[in-house]
């Protein structure tokens, strides 16, 4: 794993994947420290409503029982970004 800003890569190793998180937030909390005085805060940007918190069912039942109204809006790009999350359960 390498990053921007970061001249030392990490190859992922699973049997040390704890050593390896903790080596990761580590370089993540120095990069920042580098960065943060770089990051120019951002206001007054326009603000849009958002819809949030969808399961797969009431997304499809909101969209008639078929994707495709979704799918047409991300091909006609009306739709810009599109986020989801998608937990594996063990």
């Amino acid at each position: 794993m390498a990053f921007e800003g970061i001249g030392e890569r990490l190859n992922y190793n699973p049997t040390e994947v704890a050593k390896q998180a903790a080596q990761l937030l580590d370089m993540a909390i120095e990069n920042f420290k580098k960065r943060k005085s770089s990051v120019e805060s951002v206001s007054k940007l326009p603000m849009k409503e958002a819809v949030v918190g969808f399961s797969n069912e009431s997304i499809l039942a909101a969209l008639g029982g078929s994707f495709d109204p979704l799918l047409d809006a991300i091909k006609t790009e009306q739709l810009k970004e599109l986020w989801g999350w998608c937990p594996v359960l063990l």
